[in-house]
């Protein structure tokens, strides 16, 4: 007699994990503003990353890339009315980067 076994594997995602808040210099919340992950991670959600209304963000799985995930990335923060900036962080222990953004007013 044969018996036929189906095996289920999960395979976890592989990318970064983040999470971060951007703020002014007054520490007043800049909502809306977008975040591009340099390098050359890919992903079709790459320019749809963007700052809730207390300027924070958390990110799992949104660039599912090399396995495994890189343990430095920059991350890119843009948002109107301020200068862009750029920010490296190394992974942490809890497998996330942790970001804190504070962007200038941009010049007039």
């Amino acid at each position: 007699m044969l018996s036929t076994y189906a095996f289920a594997t999960y395979i976890p995602p592989c990318g970064p994990w983040l999470e971060g808040r951007v703020t002014d210099r007054s520490g007043s919340p800049i909502a809306d503003a977008s975040l591009t992950i340099d390098g050359d991670l890919s992903s079709p959600d790459r320019d749809k990353l963007t700052t809730g209304a207390d300027g924070a963000y958390r990110f799992f799985d949104v660039v599912r890339t090399k396995c495994p995930s890189p343990s430095v990335l920059t991350v890119t923060i843009a948002a109107k009315g301020y200068e862009p900036k750029s920010e490296t962080r190394r992974r942490v222990e809890d497998g996330l980067f942790h970001f804190k953004h504070v962007l200038d007013r941009a010049a007039k």
